[in-house]
């Protein structure tokens, strides 16, 4: 069988949340056929094909390609408008393969997020799968909704909601990563767990010397940002005063310059960027945070927190879809307000209770087996599509 997958990362690299679940998914279709990649992106550094892989990936820079700026233009206001893009005017991408894979066809099409899958109109290309991730209303209605103009709200969220059904129809099948969503998806898209990266053997979580808190995430992601920002107002200015010796170190590349420069003014914060050696940042933590309020995408940095043995303090909404509820045993504390944060801290300061707290974090991970479940529930829809 020969699959086109297609994403919006290098499905190689696995540094960053998304980019866990794209390696993820790669590694598991690989068992199904020939994959072939194609990687949409506008970065002209990553232009350059890898046809010597022995699962080639190729780009395409959608950009390049656009012969109408007219529409092209109202196709991106629509598309920050609404979050789904407006349906009659696509990039041409399904007329694009056939120059880009000389000929080549396929069988199947398995695109990572519905909006790439909207915008190209790859279900012209061959059946096709899709790995809605998390269900785009989500990042609609956190987001989008709220700073619209009140008059329109309603008209724009029935556009939202009409155009997210009519593309799911195009779908054969699919995943999302939240299975409180399935309710809103049609009965092929299957619940596809995440997957977090595992500490390696040389990773110490006794580590004694804990310095700070830790939040790491896709700093160019403006819900990632815009989440610490919201914590840095709310929750850290008590903290601090509470706790004047313990940094907050905030990881992650590409956070936008003058956030960065302002997160750096701030008294005990550090804003790092990209960490080479992640494993190092969490064994001398104390405890991390996930303070994400909005958006979509997924909640991997929560579980990954917990492979790595360490306490995650998180607001509710980055624990959505684990069926969490107060405070866990599993070492995954919610927090609301600052008082709220500072006594779950003050929880972890107990030496005792803190390393308890850790071995069942690790103990619910390796229980929990996400490699098995991510797998089952690829062979699950592939099983269904075969026949």
């Amino acid at each position: 069988m020969n699959i086109l997958y297609i994403t919006n990362s290098d499905p190689r690299l696995c540094s960053f949340g998304s980019g866990q679940r794209t390696n993820a998914l790669w590694n598991s279709l690989k068992r199904y056929g020939s994959v072939h990649t194609l990687q949409i992106s506008g970065d002209m550094e990553e232009s350059q094909n890898d046809l010597d892989e022995e699962y080639p990936i190729y780009h395409y820079a959608p950009h390049q390609n656009v012969n109408r700026p007219c529409l092209d233009f109202i196709f991106h206001h629509l598309w920050r408008l609404t979050r789904v893009p407006f349906l009659p005017f696509p990039y041409p991408l399904h007329k694009k393969l056939p120059e880009i894979f000389e000929g080549k066809k396929f069988d199947l099409v398995v695109v990572r997020y519905l909006d790439s899958f909207a915008k190209y109109h790859l279900w012209k290309i061959a059946p096709s799968l899709v790995d809605v991730d998390d269900h785009p209303a989500q990042l609609f209605d956190t987001i989008v909704y709220h700073r619209l103009p009140f008059f329109i709200r309603s008209i724009v969220k029935l556009l939202n909601r009409i155009q997210i059904r009519y593309v799911m129809s195009k779908m054969i099948g699919g995943w999302i990563s939240n299975k409180e969503q399935l309710n809103i998806c049609p009965p092929t898209v299957k619940f596809l767990t995440n997957m977090p990266v595992l500490p390696s053997v040389n990773y110490c979580p006794t580590e004694q010397d804990r310095r700070y808190l830790f939040t790491i995430g896709m700093q160019k992601y403006p819900p990632n940002y815009q989440g610490v920002n919201h914590f840095l107002m709310t929750i850290w200015p008590a903290f601090h005063r509470r706790y004047p010796d313990v940094e907050y170190l905030i990881g992650g590349k590409d956070a936008p310059q003058e956030t960065a420069q302002q997160w750096n003014q701030i008294p005990g914060v550090r804003y790092v960027g990209f960490i080479d050696n992640l494993e190092m940042a969490y064994q001398h933590c104390i405890a991390t945070v996930v303070p994400v309020e909005s958006g979509g995408g997924t909640s991997i940095k929560t579980l990954e927190s917990l492979a790595y043995s360490r306490a995650c303090l998180s607001t509710k909404f980055g624990t959505r879809g684990m069926q969490t509820n107060g405070e866990i045993p599993i070492g995954l504390y919610i927090y609301t307000t600052a008082d709220d944060f500072i006594a779950h801290f003050e929880t972890l300061m107990n030496l005792d209770v803190r390393m308890d707290v850790e071995k069942h974090a690790s103990e619910y991970i390796k229980k929990c087996d996400f490699r098995q479940q991510f797998e089952k529930a690829v062979d699950d829809v592939m099983a269904e599509l075969i026949g």
